[in-house]
C-alpha cells in the first residue's frame, strides 16, 4: 500500500513497538527505500484497542493525517490533547491485512 505526500511516493509498513506491541507506521519512500517518515507515536500512557494508533501529524510530520485519512488508510476516532496535539485512529482491518 502506498500515498504520496509532499510529491514524494512512499510505501506503508505496518509493524509494532517492541515496549507494549502497539501498532506503528512508518513510511518508507518507493524510489530509494530509506526511511521517510515515523507517522505514529507510542503513547503508553492512553488506552488503545489493536486496531487503533496515534498519529504524529504535527513538526515535520505536518500533513500526514490528511494524506492518510484521504487514502482511506485510517478512519478519524478522536482527538487527544495531553499537552501537545495527537490524534487516535481505526484501522480498518482491510488496510492492516494488506501492508
Amino acid at each position: 500500500m502506498q500515498v504520496t505526500i509532499n510529491n514524494t511516493e512512499c510505501k506503508l509498513v505496518f509493524s509494532r513497538y517492541q515496549s507494549n506491541h502497539r501498532t506503528s507506521l512508518q513510511l518508507i519512500e518507493v524510489e530509494t527505500g530509506e526511511p521517510y517518515m515515523t507517522a505514529s507515536v507510542n503513547m503508553p500512557d492512553v488506552h488503545l484497542s489493536d486496531d487503533m494508533i496515534c498519529i504524529k501529524n504535527y513538526s515535520e510530520n505536518e500533513g500526514i493525517l490528511n494524506v492518510l485519512i484521504d487514502a482511506q488508510i485510517l478512519l478519524p476516532l478522536e482527538l487527544i490533547q495531553p499537552g501537545i496535539m495527537k490524534c487516535m485512529f481505526i484501522i480498518p482491518r482491510s488496510v492492516y491485512e494488506q501492508a
